[in-house]
């Protein structure tokens, strides 16, 4: 439901993630998420088909938030790709961005 609610920049893509979690399994899932230039959709993928992107759920928040790029979470493994253009889409997807937080902890 979150990454069908984010806003995205202007593209027309679609890519297919596994996310493994640890902690709740009823999140172990393969989601397609189909983007378009006026909304997105993410659903479990229907079928058997081969992800585009694998990662835990943790890598997911970071990549989202924008705290690394898909780059780097690539080349540190943190993203397993079926080919070097996905990271590319997912950059684009999810901009790395600083993060800041305003509470002093």
């Amino acid at each position: 439901e979150t990454l069908s609610s984010l806003p995205y920049p202007d593209v027309e893509t679609q890519v297919t993630i596994a996310v493994t979690d640890g902690t709740a399994d009823w999140n172990d899932e393969t989601f397609v998420l189909d983007v378009t230039s006026d909304h997105a959709t993410c659903r479990p993928a229907s079928d058997d088909r081969d992800p585009d992107a694998e990662l835990d759920v943790a890598t997911l928040g970071q990549l989202v938030v924008g705290y690394r790029s898909a780059t780097a979470l690539a080349r540190s493994g943190r993203i397993e790709t079926a080919s070097p253009a996905v990271p590319e889409t997912l950059a684009e997807l999810f901009p790395e961005t600083t993060v800041y937080l305003r509470d002093r902890f």
